[in-house]
């Protein structure tokens, strides 16, 4: 056996240990560390095709095992019994792709992603979204909240109705821009400043078994509401509401609301 075809085998097969000169391969004989292999005899149990591998305790013959085809650029992968080509990883030697074989950028994911070390593993990102634990920063590399941007930000349409679910939510709506405020989409220009409307029962229904009296924010939006004899404190100031007790009919009610312009 020639040791120019032998050596490059041996290196990939993981054989550190090699003899001098011509070598018959004995059974239960390790090899010599530090030495190399000038001509070997194999053992008698090898077949066409096979190679020669020391396994620690003997000389055995195995089948040469090399790697599987895949596409270019395409990421091999372990899956505990062998090397396979299927992995979702691409490296063109430029730019990495997860989910696409022709990456553009430096990083490109097709499909969703999560970033952090209790949100990996454990939440799913929305569909082509992104999930981030800590901080984010565009245009700063030292953000200090949870979106910290270095620039101009541009707000677009939101038709969605709003809702306690996207209360805070912003939006560029026909030349304005409005906020949710849980309840509906109100002009950022507005005063936020809450304010207090009371009613007492009325007069002219006393003794009517089960009147209300209902307070009125006008143009603006109603916060919350209590009735009965009440009171309510708002940023403006506070106001108080009575209800009226006749026999035997039963009770009438006055009511208190906390509105918004």
């Amino acid at each position: 056996m020639n040791v120019k075809r032998l050596l490059p085998v041996a290196v990939l097969m993981g054989l550190s240990a090699l003899v001098v000169g011509v070598y018959a391969l004995t059974a239960g004989v390790a090899p010599n560390p530090g030495h190399t292999l000038d001509s070997v005899a194999p053992p008698a149990s090898c077949l066409a095709g096979q190679i020669i591998k020391w396994n620690g305790v003997d000389w055995t013959c195995v089948a040469e095992s090399g790697l599987p085809t895949g596409v270019l650029g395409q990421t091999l992968r372990h899956n505990g019994a062998s090397w396979i080509a299927n992995s979702v990883l691409f490296n063109n030697g430029v730019n990495i792709g997860i989910g696409t074989n022709a990456p553009k950028n430096k990083l490109d994911v097709e499909g969703s992603a999560v970033v952090g070390s209790t949100y990996s593993g454990t939440n799913t990102a929305p569909a082509e979204g992104l999930l981030v634990q800590g901080n984010v920063g565009i245009g700063t590399a030292t953000p200090q909240s949870r979106l910290q941007v270095n620039g101009g930000v541009q707000f677009g349409a939101d038709a969605a109705a709003c809702n306690a679910a996207k209360a805070g939510t912003i939006r560029y709506n026909a030349g304005k821009v409005e906020y949710c405020n849980g309840i509906q989409w109100k002009d950022l220009a507005t005063p936020t400043t809450t304010f207090a409307v009371c009613a007492d029962a009325d007069s002219s229904t006393w003794c009517t078994a089960g009147s209300i009296n209902q307070c009125s924010c006008g143009t603006g939006t109603l916060i919350s509401k209590v009735q009965s004899d009440c009171t309510v404190t708002s940023d403006t100031g506070s106001c108080t509401a009575h209800s009226s007790i006749c026999w035997p009919t039963g009770p009438d009610y006055g009511t208190c609301c906390v509105c918004r312009p």
